[in-house]
């Protein structure tokens, strides 16, 4: 019995002041063969399609889902790279303090580095200008009218070959890949009528002097492969130029004239025999000619970073291109005046070491977010330098349908550097306690005071309506404290606001929850800012209500691995924004 099940969802895309619909849909094969309950693998144990039905099925599924989409090629773009930084541009930063200073850590240098690299990394630069007429010179291969085989490890299943490539007026460059005396691929760069003339060679014409990205996914299975020219694809699975090729061995390269050679990437996969990790992969060339500096003395303020890359926060380091490298980074910050200093952040994942001006100040061994306190390590009035190392990380037991990679991603997350008075507001969690025509929201607040002393104010709670739009205060609510010296103090103080606008998926409205602490005069010493949605959830008997509706849960049914393969393990944990 074959019968196909489609579900429809309806997706709401919200960003910045905007919104979109979007629709997609679950497509099923349902039979009453009971053999089919359980996972249903391609191969393996519980296999139930076999090849023929697996091409039917998904030659089903594409089918439909063209005429869903109104794509009957499948090959639109659903995005372009421009509107996803044009959505991340748009998306609404939360509100911060005004009282305390609120730092947001982001504009690090960072560095990847393992003992003993600077060393293999000059033999490397070494051998590549062992070859006639190649130099490296400015961060690229230069290569003036010569030819040079440079031997593999062999290449036997799938690979990905990448390298930029910049050839001068007059010249060329061909680069070959064999195995032995037969060639898998040869490929020509050039400008030029003579060049176009060349025969059994594939010929890509370029402007001279002007930089290209170089790309070949290879399927020595298949014998055959797809090129692109500046993300752009050239070729869709050709064959080979020879097709009784087993493996690659070797790299041809030869330069008529004068050609440079940048940023090599050869990265190969290898079949296994085994269903939850059919291949495994390894990294045989990764070149961008540069040295390798030592990392000594790289918690010093005075220390040279200027080879280091800048990033934002979260940064991340792994995968096989990174493996074993701790992750270095430096963040200069100046300060004004303050009572109490501390570092939030987000996670060290999965440990490491936070300095300040050359000092120790914290030791971290797990992934828990973490607030150092600086007060007696930062220099006021005056630039700090903030650092940090990352270490490694490698998954020892890998799970199934989990990267065969080990070296899942290792990263600092988000940091923050507050600013505060001496008794200040640590933590404020918002809960809504109950709902009507008017909503009670519950303020759970945290308040220390390292002092000899009790501490006497008042705590003011103002809500404003925050998302979609800004507006006016909508409600306040005021109460007197006492603060214990030395201990967290735990206050709760309920709120009422009338006519809330309810948060709901389909209305996901938000209002911003500030908390002053004020002293016993009335002066604001600190401050506490987050957003909230007045919102109940609850579980009655297996079902799921919002606000006192039923709703569906919904979630990923699974993790999904984002291409490039060399980077699924690096973001793992810790994806770009462009991903998510």
């Amino acid at each position: 019995m074959k019968i196909f099940f489609v579900a429809l969802f309806t997706l709401l895309n919200l960003h910045a002041n905007s919104q979109t619909l979007s629709e997609t849909f679950e497509y099923r094969y349902l039979t009453g063969d009971a053999k089919a309950n359980g996972e249903t693998d391609f191969k393996g144990e519980t296999e139930w399609f076999d090849t023929g039905q697996r091409v039917s099925f998904l030659k089903d599924y594409a089918d439909y889902a063209s005429g869903f989409f109104g794509d009957p090629d499948l090959d639109q773009k659903i995005v372009s790279d421009k509107e996803i930084r044009q959505l991340i541009r748009d998306i609404k930063p939360q509100p911060t303090t005004q009282i305390r200073e609120s730092i947001v850590l982001n504009g690090w240098k960072s560095y990847g580095y393992k003992e003993g690299q600077t060393a293999l990394k000059e033999e490397a630069l070494q051998n590549w200008e062992s070859y006639p007429g190649a130099i490296i010179n400015d961060g690229a291969l230069a290569l003036t009218d010569t030819k040079f085989e440079k031997p593999i490890t062999p290449l036997t299943w799938r690979f990905k070959w990448e390298g930029q490539i910049r050839v001068a007026d007059n010249s060329r460059f061909t680069l070959e890949l064999k195995d032995g005396e037969k060639t898998a691929i040869t490929l020509v760069l050039g400008n030029g009528t003579q060049d176009r003339k060349i025969k059994e060679k594939e010929f890509l014409e370029i402007q001279n002097n002007e930089p290209v990205k170089l790309l070949i996914e290879g399927d020595l299975t298949q014998k055959r492969f797809n090129l692109y020219l500046d993300d752009q694809l050239v070729h869709d699975f050709i064959a080979m130029a020879d097709t009784s090729v087993k493996d690659v061995s070797t790299l041809t390269m030869e330069s008529s004239g004068n050609v440079f050679l940048d940023d090599f990437f050869l990265f190969s996969h290898t079949r296994e025999e085994s269903a939850n990790y059919p291949y495994s992969s390894s990294v045989v060339l990764d070149e961008n000619f540069e040295a390798k500096p030592g990392i000594e003395g790289w918690q010093k303020s005075d220390f040279d970073d200027s080879q280091w890359v800048a990033t934002d926060l979260p940064a991340v380091h792994g995968g096989l291109r990174e493996k074993e490298e701790n992750l270095y980074l430096r963040k200069k910050v100046s300060v004004d005046d303050f009572e109490q200093a501390f570092l939030q952040l987000e996670t060290l994942d999965p440990g490491g070491e936070v300095w300040v001006n050359n000092e120790v100040v914290a030791v971290i061994n797990d992934r828990h977010p973490h607030e150092i306190d600086l007060t007696p390590h930062l220099q006021k009035n005056q630039e700090n330098l903030i650092a940090v190392r990352v270490k490694p990380y490698k998954l020892n037991l890998p799970m199934p349908h989990t990267p065969t990679d080990p070296y899942i991603g290792w990263f600092l997350g988000r940091s923050k550097l507050l600013l505060t008075s001496k008794c200040r507001i640590k933590n404020v969690a918002v809960t809504t306690k109950d709902l009507g025509d008017t909503a009670a929201q519950l303020h759970h607040i945290t308040i220390q005071y390292p002092s000899a002393d009790y501490f006497e104010g008042s705590v003011d709670i103002n809500y404003y309506s925050w998302f979609p739009e800004e507006g006016a205060k909508v409600a306040s609510v005021s109460q007197e404290i006492k603060v214990r010296p030395r201990i967290e103090n735990e206050f709760q103080i309920e709120s009422k606001i009338a006519s809330p606008n309810l948060w709901s998926p389909e209305s996901p409205n938000l209002y911003k929850v500030e908390v002053v602490l004020k002293d016993n005069e009335g002066n604001p010493i600190d401050d506490f800012v987050t957003t909230t949605g007045i919102r109940l959830i609850e579980q009655r008997k297996g079902d799921l209500y919002i606000n006192g509706k039923p709703e569906m849960l919904n979630g990923a049914q699974i993790m999904g691995f984002r291409t490039p393969i060399e980077t699924t393990s690096k973001y793992n944990r810790s994806a770009p924004l462009e991903t998510v």
